[in-house]
Order: C-alpha cells, then sequence, then structure tokens
C-alpha cells in the first residue's frame, strides 16, 4: 500500500564497475513505425552494480536507522587530517602519472618542476 511506504531511493546502475558497453543497438522511429537505422545505446550487462543517488538522497535519517547506521560527530581536527591525507594521496598519484618538465644539462635530464607545482623540489633522473 502506498501508505506504507516509508522512504524512496534513488539508484542508478553503475556502468563502469559492470562494464556497460554502448552498442548500437536502439531502433530509431519515424512516424510510430521501426526504421532499420540504430543508434548507440548503453547495454547494462549486470543487475549487480548500483549506485545510490545522494543527490537526491532526502531522507538520509530514516536511511541511517532502517540500516542501522551509526554515525560519529566528526571533529575539526579529523577534517584536517583526511584532508592532508587525501591531499597527499592526490599528490603521490599525481607525481606518478603527469608529465613533469624536463631539461637536458649535458647529458642527463633535470627534472625542472617546480616546488609550488608539486610541493617538492625536483629531482633528477
Amino acid at each position: 500500500m502506498p501508505k506504507d511506504i516509508v522512504v524512496t531511493l534513488n539508484l542508478q546502475h553503475n556502468c563502469h564497475d559492470g562494464k556497460c558497453p554502448i552498442k548500437k543497438t536502439k531502433m530509431v522511429q519515424a512516424e510510430r513505425q521501426d526504421t532499420p537505422v540504430r543508434v548507440q545505446q548503453v547495454c547494462h550487462t549486470d543487475s549487480k552494480h548500483y549506485i545510490l543517488n545522494s543527490v537526491s538522497f532526502h531522507e538520509s535519517e530514516e536511511h541511517r536507522h532502517m540500516n542501522n547506521l551509526i554515525f560519529h560527530q566528526i571533529d575539526s581536527e579529523d577534517v584536517v587530517e583526511a584532508m592532508s591525507e587525501g591531499h597527499l594521496t592526490w599528490k603521490a598519484h599525481c607525481q606518478k602519472t603527469m608529465p613533469r618538465k624536463k631539461k637536458k644539462v649535458g647529458k642527463k635530464w633535470v627534472d625542472m618542476t617546480s616546488e609550488e607545482e608539486w610541493g617538492s623540489s625536483g629531482d633528477s633522473e
């Protein structure tokens, strides 16, 4: 019964984890008739991978209650520490994956990436 509904959740299929391909499978209609023309659409491969759309999540308190989730107050020092750890993780990833500025000095290539760009002095290779 509709009166028994306590809360609704908006779930979206997680195509990334489901590895859903995009294929030309959707028929195009012209004047309410199917045509042989096909356009691309996402082909969902499973029914296991979903993401809770928290932007449209209006009843977070009810969700926590239904799932017996307990949240504790987070103090500002923990927030600063988490942000610092996140920044260091992000920086380490960037240093591994992003191109560095290098200049040939004699027979060696020297890292010319500035301290401001990476937060550390350049190393030579």
